[in-house]
């Protein structure tokens, strides 16, 4: 029993998300995580082992991308949507995933789960929560400007991957024993059984990106490049050709009539050409139908 608070062991993943399920209908519990394994509650940045200063400087790098990203403007000076947004992508952030779905929390709970280990789906009471750490957080934020912990409930423009998921977070600043001992989280286990599926991939996952996606899928893989340049070095040696930007367009030349590049059309130095830069405001679908009425007028003259 962690710190005097209940635990309850479930005969299997099914049973413990039927019981997370009854304690949120009845008001108890508003928030889940799922872990594969009962391992402790700690934010990926505050994981051992890591070279924080390169930690920090990835993070870093990735939020001065997002400020000079025009077409994210709703993320620009908005600190948790782009922390938000990190953490789903993979970088080490404070934030823990919870969701507000007790069926998505035993998604995350299961998938990958490996028979012979002990899956977890840890719930929280908001209330309780806030109350436990109000003194705390009320002393840290007057000496640091900063809480300890916090509940982060955000809606994320285009983050389709936060809005399937029923996302929200927990940033944390402490270490996994003294959230434990503040936080009044149940924890329901249950025995892994190998290869489960309770929720299609896709519905966790989208196939379909929004905009904000597309743009993290394309500087995640520029990201990607200096790693690959290493990897391929260490295969296959140094590289024998470097080839320049002016080698390339040298190379295109011969495609065009005059072999030189056209020019600029005018159309893309008009102000047609900044709505390109502007953010959509792209509504997540979870594969439901969608009614789309289109009205066409027809403007005639008189002769």
């Amino acid at each position: 029993m962690k710190y005097n608070y209940p635990e309850h062991y479930s005969k299997n993943a099914l049973s413990a998300i039927k019981l997370a399920k009854e304690l949120k209908s009845k008001g108890e519990y508003d928030f889940f995580r799922g872990q594969r394994n009962a391992y402790a509650i700690q934010p990926s940045i505050l994981r051992p082992g890591l070279d924080k200063n390169a930690v920090v400087l990835k993070l870093q790098e990735f939020i001065n991308w997002v400020h000079r990203t025009p077409e994210l403007i709703s993320l620009h000076n908005n600190i948790n949507s782009i922390l938000a947004v990190a953490q789903h992508y993979g970088l080490k952030t404070p934030l823990l995933d919870f969701s507000h779905s007790p069926e998505i929390a035993g998604f995350f709970a299961t998938d990958g789960g490996v028979k012979g280990d002990t899956g977890t789906i840890i719930c929280i009471n908001k209330k309780r929560f806030q109350e436990s750490w109000k003194e705390m957080n009320g002393r840290h934020y007057n000496e640091k400007g900063m809480y300890l912990t916090e509940l982060i409930e955000i809606d994320v423009n285009n983050l389709w991957r936060l809005q399937a998921q029923q996302g929200l977070f927990l940033q944390c600043h402490v270490n996994d024993r003294l959230l434990e001992m503040f936080s009044y989280f149940l924890h329901i286990y249950f025995p892994q059984e190998n290869g489960l599926a309770l929720i299609e991939h896709e519905k966790i996952y989208p196939k379909v990106k929004s905009h904000l996606e597309v743009l993290l899928d394309q500087y995640f893989l520029i990201d990607s490049y200096p790693e690959r340049e290493r990897m391929m070095a260490d295969l296959f040696g140094p590289k024998i050709v470097s080839v320049t930007h002016d080698d390339i367009l040298e190379e295109m030349k011969p495609f065009f009539i005059t072999s030189t590049l056209p020019e600029v059309h005018e159309s893309w130095k008009s102000d047609y050409a900044n709505s390109w830069l502007m953010e959509p405001d792209e509504k997540y679908s979870d594969g439901k139908p969608i009614d789309i009425y289109i009205s066409l007028y027809l403007k005639t003259s008189l002769i």
